[in-house]
C-alpha cells in the first residue's frame, strides 16, 4: 500500500494521496486554489477552494469521492 505523505511549507501543501485515481494534490491557502493529479495522467487545478474544503478532501476516506461530490462541481477548475 502506498504512503500517504504530506509536504506543508508556509501556505502551500503537498500530499500524495493513498488512492486508486488520484496521485497528488498541491493547496495554495493564500490563493485558496488546489491542483489534482490523476493517475492516468490528467492534471486540474479548481480555483476558490476553502482551506476547510482541502482539509475535508485529505481525510476523506475516499478522496476520489470527495473529489466528484464537493470540489469538482462546486469550483471553477481548468485543466493544466
Amino acid at each position: 500500500m502506498e504512503a500517504n505523505v504530506t509536504i506543508t511549507n508556509g501556505s502551500i501543501s503537498v500530499k500524495q494521496h493513498n488512492s486508486s485515481n488520484i496521485n497528488t494534490s498541491i493547496y495554495s491557502e493564500d490563493q485558496q486554489k488546489l491542483e489534482i493529479a490523476f493517475k492516468a495522467g490528467d492534471t486540474y487545478v479548481y480555483s476558490g477552494v476553502p482551506k476547510e474544503v482541502y482539509e475535508a478532501f485529505c481525510r476523506a476516506e475516499s478522496p476520489g469521492k470527495y473529489l466528484r461530490a464537493h470540489i469538482a462541481m462546486t469550483y471553477k477548475f481548468k485543466k493544466v
